[in-house]
C-alpha cells in the first residue's frame, strides 16, 4: 500500500506540470498567450502545493509508515552488518527543519534576485550619467545580495541545531 501511494504521489507531481501547460501548448488560439500561461502557472503553482502539503500530512499521520515485516528485514540487516540506517534517525521534525531551513535560503535567494533586478538597471543608468555615483549604488546592489546571505546564514543555523 505504501509504494502504491508513493507512486501515486509522484504521478499527482508529473501530472501538475502536464496538465496546465499542456493545455497551455496544445491549445489552438495563439492569441492572449501571456493571460493564459500566468493561468497554467497559477494552476500549476495550485496543484504542485496541493499535492505537496497532501504529502506532509501523509507523512505526519503515519501513513508511509514501514511495515512490522520491512522493519523486522531491516533489524536482520542492521544487526549483520552493525550499521545504522539514517532513515531510522529521521523523524517528522528534523524533516520538516530541513524544509524550513531549504524554504529560507530559497526564499531570500528569491528575494535578493527581485532587489538586485530594480537596483542594478538603476545603478547601471546613475553610473552612466555621473562615474562618482558608482560607490553609492552598489551599496544598493549589496544590501539586496545581503538578503541572501541572512537566508543562508538562518539556514546553517537550523541545520546545526540539528546534530
Amino acid at each position: 500500500m505504501n509504494r502504491f501511494l508513493m507512486f501515486v504521489m509522484s504521478g499527482l507531481l508529473v501530472l501538475s506540470l502536464l496538465i496546465p501547460f499542456g493545455w497551455l501548448f496544445a491549445s489552438k488560439k495563439k492569441n492572449n498567450f501571456a493571460a493564459r500561461s500566468k493561468r497554467a502557472i497559477r494552476i500549476n503553482l495550485v496543484f504542485f502545493f496541493g499535492v505537496v502539503a497532501m504529502f506532509i500530512l501523509l507523512s505526519a499521520t503515519g501513513v508511509f509508515a514501514i511495515d512490522d515485516e520491512i522493519a523486522a528485514q531491516l533489524q536482520i540487516q542492521k544487526e549483520m552488518q552493525n550499521i545504522t540506517p539514517a532513515i531510522a534517525k529521521m523523524t517528522v521534525g528534523a524533516g520538516l527543519a530541513y524544509l524550513g531551513a531549504a524554504l529560507s535560503t530559497g526564499l531570500a535567494a528569491l528575494g535578493a534576485g527581485i532587489a538586485v533586478g530594480a537596483a542594478a538597471p538603476a545603478a547601471i543608468g546613475a553610473c552612466s550619467e555621473d562615474p562618482k555615483a558608482m560607490g553609492k549604488s552598489l551599496v544598493f546592489i549589496a544590501l539586496g545580495e545581503s538578503a541572501a546571505l541572512y537566508g543562508m546564514l538562518i539556514s546553517i543555523m537550523i541545520i546545526n541545531n540539528l546534530s
